[in-house]
């Protein structure tokens, strides 16, 4: 085979890894190296698959590979075989990610590859929990991640609050703004994706996170009504006598 022809399968098989959902994901964390790595192990994938095929037809069907042969317009040796790639990897993309769900892949992606940080806000959105949220500007969101980052491509995420607040200079959070009375849902589940709900939607940079952990409504306010009540009894015995 013509050295030339060998593009075809390379441009096959970088087309697979980036379109098909089961790889990209993954593929978009990779370094220049290994994407040049897995573009050829790929095609030679492809480029194998059609020879085998090729092979089975001229042995069991010769009459129709000399038909295709001579209604081919070109004559170079092996290239139907060498663009053939191409089309198998349009057939890969296209039957592929009718059978894995994008989203399923891109979860799996980041519980493969992701940031720790990346991999708390999968579970909460797997799960449904409550993330808090701290900035370097010290605002604080807690909410329902509603998009996660896509790993190497992306690096924002969604999040439709429930409580903001601020962080004081004694790194204590402060919520200060509810949600939950706009959205009238049950405060334990994330809203519909309908009306006012969605238009409350904050986009944030990942670099501009500053801490993250998951948000239990019942601890907070247990920790909140104790340390009222704490401050309210200092207050009281430093309260002067009249």
């Amino acid at each position: 085979m013509p050295w030339n022809l060998f593009i075809f399968p390379l441009v096959a098989g970088y087309f697979w890894i980036t379109r098909a959902h089961y790889f990209k994901f993954t593929q978009q964390r990779l370094d220049k190296q290994r994407l040049i790595y897995e573009t050829v192990l790929k095609g030679t994938y492809l480029g194998a698959t059609v020879l085998v095929i090729r092979f089975l037809i001229i042995h069991f069907r010769p009459q129709l590979y000399t038909w295709v042969v001579e209604r081919f317009p070109y004559k170079q040796p092996y290239l139907i075989t060498s663009t053939s790639t191409l089309v198998f990897a349009f057939v890969f993309v296209f039957l592929g990610n009718k059978i894995f769900n994008e989203r399923k892949q891109l979860i799996k992606a980041i519980q493969k590859i992701g940031s720790l940080l990346e991999k708390m806000l999968e579970d909460a959105v797997t799960n449904e929990k409550l993330v808090l949220l701290t900035l370097k500007s010290d605002k604080v969101y807690v909410g329902w991640v509603t998009f996660l980052p896509i790993p190497g491509v992306s690096r924002y995420i969604k999040i439709l609050p429930v409580y903001s607040g601020f962080r004081t200079k004694e790194k204590e959070v402060i919520l200060t703004t509810n949600y939950l009375n706009l959205y009238n849902e049950n405060p334990s589940q994330p809203p519909k994706e309908t009306g006012l709900a969605w238009e409350l939607e904050k986009v944030i940079l990942m670099d501009e996170i500053l801490s993250s952990s998951i948000f239990n409504t019942d601890f907070y306010e247990k920790i909140y009504l104790q340390k009222t009540k704490t401050q309210a009894k200092t207050k009281s015995k430093h309260k002067p006598e009249n």
